[in-house]
């Protein structure tokens, strides 16, 4: 599964602009100068890239343990894929 950085940086630095701007002042964070998009987004990427390695692992962590509990309860292979959508939704 390969995240696209580019949308998940942007996400992220919308979000933090408007948290960062709790009583709505500013303009949106698509509405601003791109100099003060960059410099956010800039800000905003080195802690994206180290949080992804973690959360691919705790995701994988989580399946494999949904996977290795179906297992050792006997159940069949749609009862674990329903576990998992159930998990995952």
């Amino acid at each position: 599964m390969e995240l696209d950085k580019t949308t998940l940086v942007h996400d992220v630095s919308a979000d933090l602009w408007t948290r960062l701007d709790p009583f709505g002042e500013k303009a949106p964070f698509d509405e601003q100068d791109p100099m003060i998009q960059f410099n956010l987004k800039a800000q905003v990427l080195p802690v994206v890239d180290l949080s992804i390695p973690h959360v691919e692992e705790a995701f994988k962590a989580k399946v494999i343990g949904i996977i290795d509990a179906g297992h050792a309860q006997n159940r069949s292979a749609e009862e674990i894929l329903l576990s998992l959508t159930m998990e995952l939704s």
